[in-house]
C-alpha cells in the first residue's frame, strides 16, 4: 500500500497528482484502490519561491526498480510549483497493518 505524504504544497496541487492515480498505479504496479496521498499541510522553510522545496514522503513495500520512476515522475508534476523536489522513500515491509491485518 504506497502512502504519499507532500509536504510544501497545497491541498489543490495534490488533489490534481492525486487524479493521475491509474498511470501512477501502473508506473508503480500497484492496485489504485491500495494507494493513499496524504496533504500533511506542512510548510517547508526556507521560504524562497520557486526554490521553496516540496518535501515528499513515501512509504511503501520494497520497489526498488520503482524508486526513480516514481522520483522522476513527482519531480515532473511538481516541476512548476518549486526547483526542489525532494523525495524520501521508506520500505515498510512486514510493518503495515489494515483493519487489523497485517499486510506485506
Amino acid at each position: 500500500m504506497p502512502i504519499f505524504k507532500f509536504n510544501g504544497v497545497n491541498q489543490e496541487r495534490i488533489n490534481l497528482y492525486a487524479e493521475k492515480i491509474n498511470e501512477i498505479s501502473k508506473l508503480i504496479v500497484a492496485d489504485p484502490k491500495n494507494i493513499m496521498f496524504i496533504c500533511e499541510n506542512t510548510i517547508v522553510l526556507p521560504n524562497n519561491g520557486k526554490d521553496t522545496p516540496i518535501f515528499i514522503t513515501i512509504e511503501w513495500m520494497a520497489r526498488p526498480d520503482k524508486e526513480q520512476l516514481i522520483v522522476d515522475h513527482l519531480k515532473d508534476f511538481f516541476k512548476d510549483d518549486s526547483n526542489a523536489v525532494g523525495v524520501f522513500i521508506t520500505e515498510m515491509n512486514g510493518k503495515w497493518y489494515m483493519k487489523g491485518n497485517k499486510i506485506g
